[in-house]
């Protein structure tokens, strides 16, 4: 019986495993721009990180999470990284060492949820959190970061929606008045947001289910209830996006799923991945760090899911394959050593080389090199080891080479 990949994980090899280190190391380049210092934190973490973090109403921490352990060590595969990247700050009292901790990562992360196109049970998050500062100044910058990355991986099919949820404060009469609006229409909801009216009526704004979704169209807009300083906070964040040359659309009805957000959210979607359209998202927290044992400290961040961002590429950007640049062909079993000889001196100079070990003929060989799309093949026969010369071959061009071995790196331009 044949032992097949997980359901819900994904195997990364060839093009897609290229998209994927592409994308990572994009990521990477813009954060040093940023000054963002890497970090990388344990795959599990203890249950209640997230939920005291994520918040224990949240579907995440419903019926999302893999659980494992027992009552007095349970732990969890963790389902997203902002929360054990605030656990990192306060375990190590990050702020008592600088004023503003600036973050990224890049990881696996797992939800038990229904597989389907881009979103996996084992996927992968790259994102960042700046913790420390209660500037708007901050939550722009994140969301800088982000459009950076689109732009460096020449990705523009997609829209970037804000909106503001406001401060535990603003929010009590928010609440009552959603309430309020929900109460008649309850019979019309699904079965998750008939929990959630009791449990966080917030989050029957952020319902996906398309009913759910028809009847918020009239729902008062959380702006009207937002306190002076959240509303100052928020104009100011649309303020400098816009000096930024940040195109945005604010929307209503975006709120986030998680608890631990507070003031600006926001989401970068694209239609070309269908009904599951978000891309990235993030938002600005002010309780979060308090919430799991530390210090009360705000902090703003952004998570993106690179296998979305993979599709995008593949639709966007195809990756040409890279060239590889040498590869060795000895005409006779007695030549196979000697062009090894050959291939281990282009490995020194750093020049990607490859040669095959199976016995082949000439032609078979020649046509292992085009599968690997060489650029250079080196051609090792009895005549030319005899007087210490090797024929070098330019795929591209057909141009052929006789040349002292001891010159081949003449050649190899």
């Amino acid at each position: 019986m044949t032992i097949n990949v997980p359901r819900g994980t994904v195997d990364l090899f060839g093009k897609q495993l290229q998209l994927f280190n592409l994308i990572i190391n994009t990521a990477r380049d813009v954060m040093k721009v940023y000054c963002y210092d890497e970090i990388q934190t344990p795959i599990f973490e203890e249950y209640r990180l997230f939920e005291r973090g994520v918040g224990e109403t949240t579907d995440v921490v419903q019926k999302e999470m893999f659980i494992f352990g027992d009552d007095e060590n349970r732990y969890v595969l963790r389902p997203e990284l902002t929360a054990p990247v605030a656990r990192f700050i306060v375990e190590n009292t990050l702020n008592k060492q600088q004023d503003l901790i600036k973050l990224w990562y890049a990881g696996a992360a797992f939800r038990k949820e229904r597989p389907q196109k881009g979103r996996q049970r084992q996927f992968h998050q790259i994102g960042i959190e700046c913790v420390g500062a209660d500037s708007p100044g901050c939550d722009v910058e994140v969301i800088s970061v982000f459009e950076s990355i689109l732009q460096k991986l020449q990705i523009v099919t997609y829209k970037l929606y804000v909106n503001s949820i406001g401060c535990a404060n603003c929010r009590k009469d928010y609440r009552n008045k959603i309430k309020e609006y929900y109460l008649p229409k309850l019979n019309k909801l699904c079965k998750d947001c008939n929990n959630r009216y009791e449990r966080n009526v917030f989050r029957l704004l952020d319902c996906k289910v398309q009913s759910c979704r028809d009847e918020r169209t009239d729902t008062p807009p959380m702006k009207s209830f937002l306190c002076r300083q959240c509303a100052d906070f928020h104009k100011c964040v649309l303020d400098l996006l816009s000096k930024d040359g940040v195109k945005y659309i604010e929307d209503n009805f975006l709120f986030r799923g998680f608890d631990y957000y507070t003031r600006t959210v926001f989401e970068w979607r694209s239609s070309q991945l269908g009904a599951q359209s978000e891309i990235s998202g993030g938002g600005h927290y002010d309780n979060l760090l308090a919430d799991i044992g530390g210090d009360s400290l705000p902090g703003v961040g952004f998570a993106c899911g690179v296998e979305r961002l993979m599709i995008l590429l593949e639709n966007n950007n195809p990756l040409v394959p890279q060239k590889q640049l040498v590869y060795g062909i000895y005409v006779d079993e007695e030549q196979k050593d000697a062009i090894y000889s050959v291939i281990s001196s282009v490995r020194a100079k750093g020049i990607p080389a490859d040669m095959s070990f199976i016995t082949k003929s000439v032609k078979s060989q020649m046509r292992q090199a085009g599968k690997q799309n060489a650029k250079y093949v080196c051609i090792l026969g009895k005549d030319e080891a005899d007087v210490g010369k090797i024929k070098i071959k330019n795929m591209s061009t057909g141009e052929e080479k006789l040349v002292e071995q001891n010159k081949i790196f003449d050649f190899l331009q």
